[in-house]
């Protein structure tokens, strides 16, 4: 099992017996609470979960995940505002002023030609 190659405990529900600290941690929150520490800053659009039947594309993102622990955010951090919401406007510097738009071009005047009769 891949979860076994980066020093994870698996263990069973139904043949496993487990400690009171674990069955608190469980009740806790368990998987949910460690995916808000462990995917804290993940988005399935910068690098999607993988298919479980691709077993490279899952050690490679677990490693990413849990080894290199890019998208980790420490509990005791506070969480970062969230997008959903509209962010307030911001502040106009004065070197974030638009240029102005050029002139425009003259307009020409149209010239109706000259017509020559020959007698």
């Amino acid at each position: 099992m891949i979860s076994r190659e980066f020093g994870h405990k698996i263990k069973t529900i139904s043949a496993s017996e487990f400690t009171e600290a674990e069955v608190e941690a469980i009740k806790a929150g368990g998987n949910d609470v460690a995916a808000k520490i462990w995917l804290a800053k993940w988005s399935p659009t910068e690098y999607a979960k993988p298919d479980p039947s691709t077993p490279l594309r899952v050690k490679e993102f677990m490693r990413l995940k849990y080894v290199d622990k890019r998208w980790y955010r420490d509990p005791s951090e506070k969480p970062a505002k969230s997008t959903k919401k509209k962010a307030a406007p911001k502040p106009v510097e004065a070197d974030d002023e638009p240029e102005p738009a050029p002139a425009p071009a003259p307009v020409k005047k149209a010239v109706k030609p000259k017509v020559l009769r020959c007698l």
